[in-house]
């Protein structure tokens, strides 16, 4: 959790530590739970289950509660459906940190939690935070542990020095020792006496803060502020080629920074591998988690000089995790470069979730919607856990005076909290499904660059995006990096001075393949939009006012009903074909060209009326070795086939027999379980795109919420009849106008797969240039199939009334 001073700057709180409690035996019982546990860490870390509950309180614990006061204080979440739980100790807290009492509370905490029916407990590395100093001990053992920096300072005669600080309140996380030193103080002693818990309830450790760079206040007024450990210049030297104190030397008297890439470089890859890792697997080994967050993830430069480089730190957390605190209203105002840092780590990851913390520092009144909003917006960059302050009472805001939250029965709406967790669960399962690959990969350098004010721009015109290292390959088609006071597009080498140009020039040429609209057409700038592999798309509201908007997507254009701080989900349509796509062979010169942009199975159609088409593939002469099955009755009797493997690449389909080609019987016809874009074929992916020459049957299936109010069911099916079925059961079939059907009151309020099946004409085989044949008969052209010229809408858009 982050603190301001009022003025300004970083404040780190540590109370005094307390003398630590030998423990001397475990029980059998223990002894022969830690031997199980080594099974049950070869098992991977699961995804968030449908049937858990996603809330996680952040049980502050104040005083010195007994049993009756945590199994009241248990039993009061448990009412509203939370059946997470963290044991927080923090401000106000009785025991003596990591004491034989303390732990004894914290076994009471796991054996009520675990009577009581909660899913997972988790445990937090320190008191209070940053963490790593297990509450100061850890200096206090050894103060050699404490964080040392490298410095530029200026002499009372005004020369530049070079000097070593110390922050005596911080240990150094760069230390292999100190942090073996940290883990015995804190991890080992909860692994000691939790033993039965691990990895079974206990589901993972929470570090909060940790850093490489807490420098001591003192240091201030120094040039330069260097994060060190034993053997740092020699590991420069090896990198950089040059002298680590002359490169800073040389920064303070020039005002430039020559060292700092590489110093940042080496930062990130010795705290990844000291701490986050070494935790990581630590936690791994007893069939847990390691979670949490870094600190200051959004500003580069902040975050830079904080972890070394936040991407590679963070990577090695097992459930990677961002702390958003402030909840802002406006969508500008979004911390984007904190949510890209946990979405980059969390797909690094594998895309298995991650962790949260919301709305730590209040304002204690903050509505419903503006809570759920919060969650979904962690959801939709990749965050299933969202952790939530809930202290056992308010007398820690005794020490802590500058804000309050409280998520428990202390608030006299936290009865709410069940529909809100039901809410989350929904939300967490979307953070899990696999993101469309953004339009834009933005680099994060090892030097400050001003990315927060780029992904804000990128947000607001709604360009998809996410984070790449500096290591990263790109695989979109925008690639941005910032160099000096240009954006620079690695794909195209082109740069530009700034994000309006970056935008008129570069990114206006890609088209979105979902705009969010107002009435007019105007490009929203307060929704946030996530599109799915799956087609499926949330929608969050920055404006307090309820509307109607417009989804624009697929050649269609859908009002969406946004409620103040909404949230709203357009389906994933599964679109799924009962016949094999056709795309004519249009030829020029005898001639058609064609590419496939990978190896697939297809089937070449030839013509045997009112002659034998003679035709060529790629320069050897093929014909047709069996009779046609592909197309519909009454054209497949005309043809035969011949079953082709066509290669990744280019392709080309010569007819020798050019008079063979008819309008409305075609010579050649390329057909199979393709999509096409021009003269591109690519493997069909039940999305419903490029089904160009597709004549036949469509099915389309969602699963959705039935709104309580709904009425009516309404279908876009760009004018073909059609069959809607909710539930697996007929609605009834629509052959005109008004495509809309009536929705049984029982489901009104209820989740159900809606199913709609549309029939085509079979026009769209015919193509479009035979009918643009200079000189031909005036018919040819105006009673050409005027449909074929515009795409089959992928999916018949649904809308509630």
């Amino acid at each position: 959790m982050r603190e301001k001073n009022p003025a300004g700057g970083l404040k780190i709180s540590f109370d005094r530590p307390t003398p630590l409690l030998k423990i001397f035996f475990m029980n059998l019982r223990n002894f022969l739970c830690v031997l199980a546990l080594c099974v049950l860490s070869l098992r991977p870390f699961p995804a968030m289950g449908g049937a858990e509950n996603p809330i996680v309180p952040m049980g502050a614990i104040v005083g010195k509660p007994d049993a009756k006061t945590i199994r009241s204080a248990l039993k009061g979440l448990k009412e509203a459906g939370i059946t997470q739980y963290m044991i927080y100790p923090r401000s106000g807290f009785g025991f003596g940190y990591m004491s034989g009492e303390w732990l004894d509370a914290c076994e009471n905490i796991c054996a009520i939690a675990e009577e009581l029916g909660f899913t997972s407990v988790w445990l937090y590395d320190e008191f209070n935070w940053p963490s790593g100093t297990a509450n100061k001990t850890v200096m206090a053992e050894n103060p050699n542990f404490a964080y040392r920096h490298l410095d530029v300072a200026k002499s009372r005669g005004g020369k530049f020095e070079i000097v070593m600080r110390e922050n005596p309140n911080m240990s150094n996380l760069l230390d292999p020792a100190a942090v073996e030193c940290f883990m015995r103080l804190t991890h080992e002693k909860y692994a000691q006496k939790l033993a039965p818990y691990l990895g079974t309830l206990v589901k993972g450790i929470f570090t909060d803060e940790p850093s490489a760079g807490y420098f001591s206040p003192k240091s201030g007024a120094d040039l330069v502020r260097i994060p060190y450990y034993d053997g740092l210049e020699e590991d420069y030297k090896k990198l950089a080629g040059s002298d680590l104190r002359s490169d800073m030397l040389l920064g303070a008297r020039t005002s430039s920074a020559p060292y700092e890439a590489a110093v940042n470089r080496l930062v990130a890859d010795r705290f990844s591998k000291v701490f986050a890792k070494k935790i990581s697997d630590w936690c791994a080994e007893r069939g847990m988690v390691l979670t949490g967050h870094l600190m200051d993830e959004y500003f580069s430069s902040r975050a830079l000089r904080q972890n070394g480089h936040p991407l590679k730190v963070l990577q090695e957390f097992s459930l990677p995790g961002i702390d958003d605190i402030f909840t802002p209203d406006d969508l500008k105002g979004v911390e984007w470069l904190t949510y890209g840092t946990g979405m980059y780590a969390i797909e690094k990851r594998g895309n298995k979730g991650g962790a949260a913390e919301l709305f730590a520092i209040g304002p204690t009144d903050m509505p419903y919607e503006k809570l759920r909003r919060q969650i979904w917006l962690a959801a939709c960059f990749g965050a299933d856990r969202y952790f939530m302050l809930a202290p056992l009472d308010a007398r820690g805001n005794a020490i802590k005076k500058l804000y309050y939250t409280a998520f428990t029965p202390a608030q006299p709406w936290f009865g709410y909290m069940r529909e809100l967790g039901e809410d989350a669960k929904l939300a967490a399962s979307f953070a899990t499904k696999e993101r469309k690959r953004p339009l834009v990969e933005v680099r994060y350098p090892y030097k400050p660059a001003n990315l927060t004010e780029l992904l804000k721009n990128l947000s607001v015109d709604q360009y998809s995006w996410r984070l790449l290292a500096p290591e990263d390959a790109p695989s979109s088609p925008v690639v941005l990096n910032l160099e000096g006071d240009q954006i620079r597009d690695e794909i195209t080498g082109k740069s530009f001075w700034d994000y309006p140009m970056l935008k008129e020039r570069l990114l206006s040429k890609f088209g979105r393949s979902l705009r969010m609209e107002d009435a007019e057409g105007n490009l929203l700038n307060d929704v946030f939009v996530r599109e799915y592999a799956d087609g499926s798309a949330v929608i969050l509201s920055y404006s307090q006012k309820p509307r109607t908007v417009f989804a624009a997507r697929n050649g269609a254009r859908v009002p969406v009903a946004l409620q103040s701080r909404g949230v709203e989900i357009l389906p994933g349509w599964k679109v799924e074909i009962d016949s094999p796509n056709f795309a004519r062979a249009e030829f020029e010169n005898g001639e058609f060209a064609f590419e496939v942009s990978e190896d697939m199975d297809a089937e070449i159609l030839l013509a045997e009326i009112p002659e034998k088409a003679v035709a060529e593939l790629d320069g050897a002469e093929i014909s047709a070795d069996k009779p046609c099955a592909a197309l519909t009755p009454g054209l497949r009797e005309l043809y035969g086939q011949k079953s082709v493997r066509l290669k990744k690449g280019r392709h080309t389909l010569k007819i020798k027999n050019p008079s063979s080609d008819n309008p409305y019987l075609p010579a050649a016809i390329i057909a199979g379980n393709f999509s096409q874009s021009g003269p591109k074929l690519s493997p069909y992916k039940d999305d419903g795109a490029g089904l160009i020459g597709y004549a036949g049957g469509i099915t389309q299936t969602a699963e959705m919420k039935i709104p309580e109010w709904a009425v009516l069911l309404k279908a876009d099916t760009g004018g073909l009849p059609a069959e809607l079925f909710i539930g697996g059961k007929s609605m009834g079939r629509r052959a005109w106008p008004p495509f809309a059907w009536r929705i049984p009151q029982e489901l009104a309020g209820k989740r159900a797969e809606i199913k709609i099946r549309r029939e085509t004409s079979n026009a769209r085989i015919f193509g479009t240039k035979a009918f643009e044949v200079s000189g031909a008969h005036d018919w040819l052209k105006e009673r050409r199939p005027l449909g074929n010229s515009k795409p089959i809408t992928p999916a018949a858009e649904c809308v509630f009334e």
